[in-house]
């Protein structure tokens, strides 16, 4: 039988579909007190965890206080330190930290929660790592990493998006125990079973954040944070959110989820040189760093602004204001519902407005500029360009006489409307054998009087051809080609 695919919201409702939590009421903040044992338990379970006990190590320690603030991050929890000494050290908090030693199969384990499970001889919320296993080096994308993000989300009341649990001898496979399409590691911290079963390769990376359905299921429970990360935001390469989302350079891969609180936030991935996808939509998952749905946005976050790579990149934005800048060998870049400015520097790329007032720049290549809806500006950049405002009042902006060639190396105007777009000519130097920045001078279909800076028109069947001579030479410098218009007036040009 077919599994069944679940929404965000569905997934996380099911994985914390008991009800466990530290607060009375879901969806209402909370203060969780944590502390790292430093004696043994006075309870005992199968795993002996009272015979043998050992403490968290200083690396254990730190990649525990980072998990905290990351699961803090997306939602209305906060955690205070109980103990003292070097580290919070104690036997007396909602969540207590420590390790034993059993070959029992598990890496780690962690008990549910209960709101009056505040002391050492109740283990409600207790997480234990087993060092039968090592699990001692726990760093970003690491498995011990996760194990420890795992265990902290049980901890909190999340439990496994099925009825499943490690033990000896069971037999747990995606095929016989996932209920659901979705559990998988690309959407949840909190899943058995490898990204690979809903086609992601993270080519043994693991997450080094809550993944999406981790966070819908955390807010359902405590509420949205949305005072994290609510200044200007930068994921990846330069990033400025936490080590978790930082990328040090191209040998550098992560698996990680975005929330962000507000703020005009940036995905940057320039420092690959692989072929990427980079969505900015929500509930949409990246493709970077030669990884495949590796990077993931929450529902609620929006991200406003993207940066490729090298790579041949394909950038998707969302019905903000984006900014979508590509580098070398060609991209796609689409804008959506916003007004966008798609920047597309070198290569042959194309540029898809969607609606709004977008600005789109091709730079250097050959390149395919569509407007879409809205009032857009296009400028095709050096070599040939072919462009299409579409619907609304389009500008179409050459900035130098690089910017159009003669012939078959023209611009191609496709859809111009007279009377409604314009091509914009103001930034070029139409005279550039006298002195000064001089301004075009409309002749139309009449003969030139031989000096530069004469703008004529040739029509050509359904075509005009635009044309001028900037250095007075007697030949064109530059053509565009307008398709499918009889004439064109002066007015219908920025001189």
């Amino acid at each position: 039988m077919a599994k069944l695919s679940y929404t965000a919201e569905e997934a996380g409702a099911q994985i914390i579909r008991d009800g466990f939590g530290w607060g009375e009421v879901q969806g209402e903040p909370v203060t969780v007190t944590y502390a790292f044992r430093d004696d043994r338990p006075s309870y005992n379970n199968s795993s002996n965890v009272y015979g043998s006990f050992s403490p968290f190590n200083s690396v254990q320690i730190a990649a525990a206080e980072t998990a905290l603030e990351l699961w803090s991050d997306v939602a209305n929890i906060t955690f205070v330190a109980q103990g003292a000494g070097s580290a919070p050290w104690g036997d007396s908090a909602s969540i207590l930290f420590g390790n034993y030693s059993a070959n029992d199969w598990a890496a780690a384990f962690a008990y549910l929660p209960a709101p009056d499970g505040t002391d050492g001889s109740d283990p409600a919320g207790d997480v234990w790592v087993n060092r039968y296993y090592g699990n001692f080096n726990p760093a970003d994308g690491n498995y011990n990493n996760l194990a420890l993000i795992h265990e902290i989300g049980h901890a909190l009341g999340l439990e496994h998006p099925g009825d499943y649990n490690a033990a000896p001898g069971m037999s747990i496979t995606y095929a016989n125990s996932a209920e659901y399409v979705q559990d998988t590691l690309q959407y949840s911290v909190m899943s058995y079973f490898g990204a690979g079963n809903t086609g992601a390769v993270h080519d043994g990376i693991y997450a080094s954040t809550p993944l999406m359905h981790d966070i819908v299921a955390l807010q359902m429970l405590y509420g949205a944070n949305y005072l994290t990360r609510a200044g200007d935001t930068t994921y990846g390469y330069r990033a400025n959110a936490g080590a978790a989302y930082t990328l040090d350079g191209e040998n550098d891969a992560a698996v990680f989820c975005v929330w962000d609180g507000d703020g005009i936030d940036t995905f940057d991935f320039s420092c690959y040189r692989d072929d990427q996808t980079i969505d900015l939509r929500e509930e949409s998952f990246s493709s970077v760093g030669g990884l495949t749905g590796n990077v993931s946005i929450a529902p609620g976050a929006v991200i406003e602004n993207a940066i490729g790579g090298s790579g041949h990149d394909i950038m998707i934005g969302n019905d903000a204001d984006n900014m979508l800048r590509g580098l070398d060998r060609g991209d796609d870049l689409r804008g959506g519902a916003g007004n966008d400015v798609l920047n597309a520097n070198r290569g042959s790329d194309i540029l898809w407005g969607g609606d709004g007032n977008d600005l789109l720049a091709g730079g250097q290549g050959k390149d395919t500029l569509h407007g879409g809806n809205g009032d857009d500006i296009l400028n095709g950049g050096a070599h040939r360009d072919v462009m299409t405002g579409g619907a609304g009042a389009d500008q179409f902006q050459f900035r130098s006489v690089n910017h159009s060639g003669l012939g078959a190396d023209r611009d191609v105007i496709t859809d111009f409307t007279p009377g409604e777009d314009l091509i914009d000519l103001s930034e070029i130097d139409a005279r550039t054998d006298v002195g000064g920045n001089q301004a075009f001078r409309w002749f139309g279909l009449d003969h030139a009087d031989g000096q530069s800076g004469a703008l004529r028109l040739r029509i050509i069947g359904d075509d005009v051809v635009v044309k001028a001579d900037v250095d007075g030479d007697g030949r064109d410098d530059f053509q565009i080609l307008v398709q499918n218009v009889h004439s064109l007036t002066k007015d219908d040009f920025i001189l």
